[in-house]
């Protein structure tokens, strides 16, 4: 599933897959897009997540540097706190 090496870096992990169409429309009006669709980026990845029976936890910063840990616990807080649902918060922890 997840392999760790070389090529994974910490914003690898918030990457959501979309079609192309969707990613454009996305990039065009990020707040437009989560409002017409009714999703955020942080539910995408939560989804995406749950999806492949991801868990977060301290094997996700693992070898990085104190700098890029830092930044990705950041942005891994931001994606847990925004708008969960009681099943989300049983998942993955609040």
């Amino acid at each position: 599933m997840w392999e760790t090496g070389g090529a994974l870096k910490a914003h690898h992990f918030f990457a959501v897959g979309l079609s192309k169409k969707a990613h454009l429309e996305y990039d065009a009006d990020h707040e437009g897009f989560e409002r017409r669709h009714g999703v955020t980026h942080a539910k995408l990845v939560r989804d995406q997540w749950r999806a492949r029976e991801i868990t977060p936890g301290p094997w996700m910063t693992a070898g990085m540097i104190p700098k890029r840990e830092s930044w990705f616990n950041r942005v891994l807080d931001r994606v847990l706190a925004d708008g969960m649902s009681g099943y989300e918060r049983a998942m993955f922890g609040s």
